[in-house]
């Protein structure tokens, strides 16, 4: 199960309004994406590891929406297999799952049949 992120505005204010023009250079480029595109732009954040430590993470996924991203964190504790299959997933990587699971499927056939 992801979690999209709704909020957004934190990373703004705690900068307390103060000028960036990186910022804005980043918020100006999400704004042609999303008007070429039809949609803004969407990222997966996923913090990988057993620590149960995200808030990192969340600080990043709350700064890239804040520029206008829509962004999905996934749950902590998965591997980076199901990580991958998540983010080709949301990109709708139909082609390349059927690929991996293919070589999955060729390496365990391979496995089986050695003598």
């Amino acid at each position: 199960m992801l979690v999209t992120m709704p909020q957004s505005g934190a990373y703004a204010s705690e900068r307390g309004g103060q000028s960036d023009e990186d910022l804005a250079l980043v918020a100006a480029a999400v704004k042609r994406f999303e008007s070429v595109a039809g949609r803004r732009p969407r990222i997966l954040i996923a913090k990988m590891g057993q620590d149960g430590h995200d808030r990192g993470a969340r600080v990043m996924a709350t700064g890239l929406a804040d520029v206008g991203f829509d962004v999905d964190i996934s749950p902590l504790f998965q591997a980076s297999a199901v990580i991958a299959w998540t983010a080709q997933a949301l990109a709708a990587g139909r082609m390349s799952r059927v690929m991996a699971a293919s070589i999955d499927a060729r390496k365990a056939a391979s496995n089986i049949l050695r003598v």
